[in-house]
């Protein structure tokens, strides 16, 4: 596994940590805790944005979080792994593979307990958790690995059509793929394609527009390459940082997709909410615009 970090301008004066540069966990976990041990003896705290990938040219992150450092009480290794190991909002095995993953990534002298227990795990749990793997989309924190319901069907569906082609190809002397088969395809793999760059674009929007500014003016011009410019001034500050971002759901309307997120907003009491937001994205000119102010409402799982 590979970690990046990244940090508000200001503190980069006070933190000695490379930013935007993808490091293998063995590697970035020591500078994570030197930077802490430094931080602590003067006193000072300041907010470390990370994102782990399982590979290192992987597009989307498996998991963003924030953490504060320096950290007390815990290591710095449990406390990257807590927005997925305390959050009860990411599927179980979801969360097993990840861990499971994330300490076969680490030095022998940074694993936890915990990588002793799973190594008892039947083979049919093993199984379960190597196959969920495969399958689980990239999309997260605690932005972390979610099942991303309509991803899944369309990936479904895409590898259900060309299992039929090559079952039809094995008992035929002079296989053709059908017109109409062909064209589900292309259009199944645009969708697969243009999914992911939407909840990217997404995430990007939520994180720039959520920053504890509440100043109208000065969140409209952090946000206004984002927005449509005749929704931009809608837009109002708020003293709320985000700090986890889940994906919900996605819809498409043509060239309009509605789309849900489930984040985590903290205030500066430091007091935490989780609200889903609903907003709509158009595609124009071959970029993405928001075009309605995010709707907010209470999330609780499975309520």
């Amino acid at each position: 596994m590979w970690i990046e970090f990244s940090t508000e301008e200001q503190n980069r004066s006070v933190v000695d940590l490379p930013m935007k540069q993808r490091l293998p966990l063995v590697q970035g976990i020591p500078l994570l805790e030197e930077t802490s041990r430094e931080l602590l003896a003067i006193h000072q705290q300041v907010v470390i944005d990370y994102c782990i990938y399982n590979e290192k040219n992987q597009d989307l992150a498996t998991l963003e979080a924030t953490l504060t450092l320096p950290v007390e009480g815990q290591t710095i290794v449990e406390a990257i792994q807590a927005p997925v190991r305390d959050n009860e909002e990411v599927d179980s095995e979801d969360a097993r593979a990840f861990l499971a993953l994330f300490e076969k990534s680490l030095p022998k002298d940074k694993r936890t307990q915990g990588t002793k227990k799973r190594k008892t795990e039947t083979n049919t749990e093993k199984n379960a958790a190597s196959k969920e793997k495969i399958i689980q989309v990239p999309y997260t924190e605690g932005r972390m690995i979610v099942k991303f319901a309509t991803f899944l069907k369309v990936m479904f569906l895409f590898f259900l059509l060309l299992g039929g082609f090559y079952l039809g190809k094995s008992v035929q002397s002079e296989p053709k793929i059908p017109s109409e088969v062909s064209e589900q395809l292309n259009n199944l793999e645009k969708q697969v394609q243009q999914q992911a760059k939407i909840d990217t674009f997404s995430r990007f929007f939520l994180s720039n527009y959520y920053t504890g500014t509440k100043e109208d003016d000065k969140v409209q011009e952090k946000i206004k390459r984002f927005v449509d410019k005749e929704t931009l001034k809608e837009f109002r500050g708020t003293e709320e940082k985000i700090k986890s971002i889940l994906p919900w759901e996605v819809k498409r309307d043509g060239s309009t997709w509605q789309v849900s997120y489930v984040i985590n907003l903290q205030n500066n009491q430091e007091k935490t909410t989780t609200q889903k937001v609903t907003f709509s994205i158009k595609e124009e000119e071959k970029q993405y615009r928001v075009m309605t102010v995010p709707k907010e409402e209470p999330f609780e799982i499975n309520q």
